[in-house]
C-alpha cells in the first residue's frame, strides 16, 4: 500500500514506449473503420472528379469511353478486396490492389494526371490510417513507395502513348504540355514530403493515443487507491468508536453528492444543481412547504400558514391601553374548555377559571364518578341483553377478577325501546362506507355516538376475544370519553370524535390494510381515533401558545393540544380498574400500543401536515417497477406492490398516521350535505375563537373574524392546499378505496367554489334603484346582519338546518354576538 501510494505523488510519468498493460485493454475493433465502403466512395469520386476536370477544361482531350476500362478494373478489385477482408480483416491486399485503378486512371486522366495524383494519395492515406493494423508505419512506407513507383510507371508510359501526330492505334492525341521529367521530379519529391508529413502524423496520434490511455490509466488507480484510502480512514474512525457506523443515512447520502460534485466529472450546470439539492438536504426545514407564493389570496394564505404553524409562533399583540378587556396571559387551559359560553361576563376582564386549576377539570370530574351514569355493578348483563348485537357482551368478557370492576352504563342506554335499537342499526349499517353520517348516529342514540361507534367497531374487528378485554371496562372508558369531550364546542366534541373513528375504522377494513395489521395496532389505531381530540378546548394551539396558556407553557409550545389529549386518555385509565382498558395487557404489549397511539394522535398536528404528506408521496412514489417481482409472503402483497413493505413496523405508522389524518380532516371528503354542516360547525368555532381573541384585546386570527371572513373562500383554499393534496397522497396508497372520497372532494370544491364565483357576480352589480315612495316618519333602522355565520345553535350537537344558498349561513340572532360599536354604527349609517 505504501509503495503504490509513493507512486502517486507527484505528476505521471513521462511514457517512453507502449505500456503493455495500457494496450492491452485497447479493443482493435474499436478504433478500426469500415475499409470496404471508404473504397467505393473513394472510387465512385473519382469517376465524378474526371469528368469535372473535363468541364472545367483542364483535361479536354478525356475519352470517356476510358473510363469504362477504369470502372471494371475498379470492380474486380473491390471484389477481390471484398475476399482479402473476409479472410483477414486487417488485411493490407485491397490497398496494394488499388494501385491496378490508380494506375489505369492517372494515364486517361492526361494533363490532370498529378491532380489525380495527389488527390488520390491523400484520400488513400487517410482511409489507411483507419485501418488499425499495428506497426503502421512500416506499412505506410511499403504502400508510398509503391504508389510512387507506379507514379512513375504511368508517367513514362504517358510519355511514349501520347505524342503528336499519331497514325497508330497503340497511341493516342498528344498532351497539351508534354511531359517534363523536371517537373515530375519535383513533383515526386513534393509527394515524398506529403509521406513524410503522414508519417509524423501518425506518430504524433499514435503517441497522444497513449498518452491519453496512460493518463486515464493513472487516475483510474489513483481514485482506486482514494477511494481505499478512505474506507481505510472510516474502518480507523469505526475502530475508534467501538466498530459503530455513526454516519446517518441523510449524512452518508451527502457525502456522497458532495463526492459526485467534487470529483470534477460534472459540468457546472450538475455541479449547481447538486448545490441547490445538498443545500435542501441540510436546511431544518426538510418537508416545510411554503404557502406565500401559492395561494391567489393573500388572506387564505395567511390563514393557511397560520393553520400549519409549530409553536413558537407569532407572540400575542399586547392590549391597548384604553381596551375595556384585559389580557389574562395566565388563564388555565380550564378557561379555555369553559368557553364563552361559560365564562365570566366581559365587564370581568378574565375567563372563567383560574391558572391554577387543572386542565380538564370538568372531564376528570365527569369521568370519575358521572352522576348520570351512575348504575349497579351487577347491570353489564342486564346491558348487555337489551343492547343485544349493539354489544355482543355475552361472553366476550374475561372471568372473575380479583379487583373489583364497576359499571357506569346510563339507564338511558340500558332500556332502549326496540326501535331505538333498530334506528341506531340503521345508522351503523353506513359505518364502512363514505356515506356514514354520525349526526344522525347522534340523534338516535340520544347524545352517545362514541359509545356505539366505539362498541361497533371493537366488534367488527373481534378486539374482544382477540385482546381479552373486558366489557364493562370498554363500555366505561368509551363513556369517560365521551364525556371528556366539550359539549359545549360546536366541532371538537364527541360527534367529530365518532366521526373520525369511523373514518379510521373504514380504512383499516380494506384489502390494502386489513391483513398487514397487526391486532395490537388495530387497537391501538382505533384508541387514537377516539381520543385524538379528548378536551378539546375550543381552541387552536396557537391561541393557547399566544395567551401563554398553562398547557402551552407545559408542553413548550409543541403540539399542546395533541400531547394534551394524550395525557388525559392515559390518565383516564389509570385513574381506576373500571376504565383500565389495558389491565390485561402485558409491559411490552402496553408500551408498544402506547406507542403506536401517541405517534398517531400527534399526526394529527397541523404543524407537521406538510412533512408527513412529503414522506408518505416520496415512499409511494418510489414504488418498484412495472414487473418487478414482489414478496409473495410480504404481510400485504398489494401494499408491497405499491411500495410499502408493511411487515416493517416504522412503515406501519407511517400508513396509519397519514390514515388518521385523512380521518381527521375528512369534512370535504363527505357528501355534499355532510360537508356543509360540518363546514357550519367548523367554522362557528372558529369564529367562537375570534370573538374570544377580540374580547382579550388580541387580533383576530384570519378567517376567524365571524364579521369579515368569506366562507367560500375558506373553503377553496382549505380544499385546494391541506385537503387535495392529502387525500392525492393517500390515493398513491388505497387507490381505488377512495374514488368515492376524492369525487366528493371534487363536487365539494365545485359547491364553494360557484358560492365564490356568485357572490363575486353578485357584488360586481350595480346597487338597485330605490323606489319613490312617500317617506314613514315611522321607519327604524334595520338591525345589523352577519354575513358569515352558522346554521342552527352552535352549542347543540343536533344536526344543524341545511345551509341557505350563498354565504348565509346564518346562526340564531339570540345568541349572535354583536359587532363591533364602530361596525354598528357604519351599518345605521349605510
Amino acid at each position: 500500500m505504501r509503495a503504490s501510494r509513493a507512486n502517486l505523488i507527484g505528476p505521471p510519468p513521462r511514457a517512453t514506449a507502449p505500456a503493455p498493460d495500457v494496450l492491452r485493454h485497447v479493443p482493435s475493433r474499436s478504433i478500426r473503420s469500415s475499409v470496404i465502403s471508404q473504397l467505393y466512395v473513394h472510387y465512385t469520386m473519382f469517376v465524378v472528379l474526371i469528368a469535372s476536370a473535363n468541364k472545367m477544361g483542364l483535361s479536354a482531350e478525356i475519352r470517356y469511353y476510358t473510363l469504362f476500362l477504369y470502372l471494371n478494373a475498379s470492380l474486380y478489385v473491390m471484389q477481390v478486396s471484398r475476399i482479402a477482408q473476409f479472410l483477414h480483416e486487417k488485411s493490407i491486399v485491397p490497398f496494394y490492389l488499388s494501385l491496378v485503378p490508380f494506375g489505369i486512371l492517372c494515364v486517361i486522366a492526361r494533363e490532370a494526371h498529378m491532380l489525380v495524383t495527389a488527390l488520390w494519395y491523400v484520400s488513400f492515406l487517410i482511409v489507411y490510417l483507419q485501418m488499425g493494423r499495428p506497426n503502421m508505419q512500416k506499412h505506410l512506407l511499403g504502400y508510398s513507395l509503391a504508389y510512387l513507383a507506379t507514379y512513375v510507371s504511368c508517367v513514362a508510359f504517358m510519355g511514349w502513348f501520347y505524342r503528336d501526330n499519331c497514325q497508330e492505334f497503340f497511341c493516342g492525341q498528344g498532351l497539351r504540355d508534354p511531359i517534363t521529367w523536371s517537373h515530375e521530379i519535383v513533383w515526386i519529391v513534393a509527394c515524398v514530403v506529403v509521406v513524410e508529413c503522414f508519417l509524423t502524423l501518425e506518430r504524433f496520434i499514435k503517441h497522444n493515443a497513449l498518452t491519453l490511455l496512460e493518463r486515464e490509466n493513472y487516475v483510474q488507480n489513483l481514485l482506486q487507491t482514494n477511494a481505499e484510502l478512505k474506507r481505510e480512514l472510516k474502518r480507523m474512525k469505526m475502530d475508534k468508536a467501538g466498530a459503530a457506523d455513526l454516519d446517518a443515512p441523510l449524512t452518508k447520502v451527502l457525502q456522497i453528492l458532495k463526492d459526485i460534485r467534487d470529483s470534477g466529472e460534472t459540468d457546472a450546470e450538475t455541479n449547481a444543481s447538486l448545490d441547490v439539492i445538498l443545500k435542501v438536504l441540510t436546511s431544518g426545514d426538510l418537508f416545510a412547504v411554503d404557502l406565500k407564493d401559492k395561494p391567489n389570496d393573500a388572506e387564505v394564505a395567511d390563514f393557511l400558514n397560520n393553520l400549519m404553524q409549530k409553536g413558537g409562533g407569532a407572540i400575542a399583540e399586547p392590549a391597548p391601553a384604553n381596551a375595556t378587556a384585559s389580557v389574562d396571559a395566565g388563564a388555565g387551559a380550564s378557561s379555555a374548555a369553559a368557553g364563552p359560553a361559560t365564562g365570566k361576563s366581559a365587564a370581568d376582564g378574565t375567563v372563567a377559571g383560574t391558572a391554577t386549576d387543572a386542565p380538564g377539570a370538568a372531564q376528570a370530574a365527569a369521568i370519575k364518578a358521572p352522576p348520570s351514569l351512575a348504575v349497579s355493578g351487577t347491570a353489564a348483563t342486564t346491558a348487555a341483553a337489551s343492547a343485544g348485537a349493539l354489544t355482543n357482551a355475552s361472553g366476550a368478557g374475561p372471568g372473575p377478577t380479583p379487583v373489583e370492576i364497576q359499571s357506569y352504563v346510563p339507564k338511558e342506554i340500558l332500556a332502549m325501546a326496540p326501535d331505538q335499537i333498530a334506528a341506531i342499526e340503521a345508522c351503523l349499517d353506513l359505518l364502512e362506507t363514505p356515506d356514514f353520517d354520525v349526526i344522525s348516529l347522534n340523534e338516535a342514540t340520544g347524545g352517545h355516538p362514541v359509545y356505539f361507534t366505539g362498541l361497533r367497531v371493537f366488534e367488527r374487528h373481534n378486539l374482544i376475544s382477540k385482546l381479552n378485554l373486558d366489557v364493562r371496562v370498554l363500555q366505561n372508558f368509551l363513556l369517560s370519553v365521551e364525556a371528556g369531550y366539550l359539549a359545549t364546542n360546536p366541532y371538537h366534541n364527541a360527534l367529530h370524535a365518532a366521526d373520525v373513528t369511523a373514518s379510521m375504522n373504514y380504512y383499516l377494513t380494506r384489502a390494502r390494510l386489513q391483513p398487514a395489521i397487526p391486532t395490537d395496532e388495530v387497537f391501538a389505531a382505533l384508541t387514537a381515533a377516539l381520543i385524538h381530540d379528548l378536551g378539546h378546548p375550543g381552541f387552536n394551539n396557537q391561541f393557547l401558545i399566544n395567551i401563554s396558556d398553562r398547557l402551552a407553557l407545559q408542553y413548550n409550545d409543541q403540539a399542546v393540544l395533541e400531547h394534551f389529549h394524550c395525557s388525559l386518555a392515559f390518565a383516564i385509565m389509570q385513574s381506576s380498574p373500571s376504565f383500565d382498558l389495558m389491565a390485561g395487557f402485558t409491559h411490552d404489549q402496553c408500551k408498544a400500543i402506547r406507542d403506536m397511539t401517541v405517534n398517531l394522535v400527534l399526526a394529527t398536528d397541523m404543524g407537521v401536515h406538510f412533512e408527513f404528506v412529503a414522506k408518505f408521496k416520496n415512499k409511494a412514489t418510489a414504488a418498484p417497477a412495472a414487473g418487478t417481482a414482489v414478496n409473495a409472503n410480504a404481510a400485504s402483497p398489494i401494499a408491497a406492490s405499491l411500495g410499502f413493505d408493511l411487515d416493517k413496523r416504522v412503515e406501519r405508522k407511517l400508513v396509519l398516521s397519514v390514515a388518521i389524518k385523512c380521518a381527521d380532516i375528512n369534512n370535504p371528503s363527505k357528501p355534499l350535505h355532510l360537508c356543509t354542516q360540518w363546514t357550519a360547525l367548523i367554522m362557528e368555532e372558529f369564529f367562537l375563537q375570534g370573538d374570544e381573541e377580540r374580547r382579550r384585546g388580541m387580533e383576530v386570527s384570519v378567517l376567524m373574524d365571524r364579521y369579515n371572513t368569506d366562507i367560500p373562500k375558506c373553503q377553496v383554499g382549505f380544499i385546494d392546499f391541506v385537503v387535495a393534496p392529502l387525500f392525492d397522497a393517500w390515493a398513491l396508497f388505497m387507490q381505488e378505496d377512495v374514488k368515492p372520497l376524492k369525487n366528493n372532494i371534487q363536487n365539494n370544491k365545485a359547491y364553494w367554489k360557484a358560492k365564490l364565483e356568485a357572490a363575486a357576480a353578485a357584488a360586481a352589480l350595480p346597487p338597485p334603484v330605490p323606489s319613490v315612495a312617500a317617506p314613514s316618519t315611522t321607519a327604524a333602522v334595520p338591525p345589523a346582519r352577519s354575513n358569515s355565520a352558522v346554521a342552527g345553535s352552535a352549542t347543540q350537537l343536533t344536526r344543524p338546518a341545511a345551509p341557505a344558498p350563498g354565504n348565509s349561513l346564518s346562526p340564531n340572532n339570540d345568541e349572535q354576538p354583536q359587532p363591533p360599536p364602530q361596525q354598528q354604527q357604519e351599518t345605521q349609517r349605510s
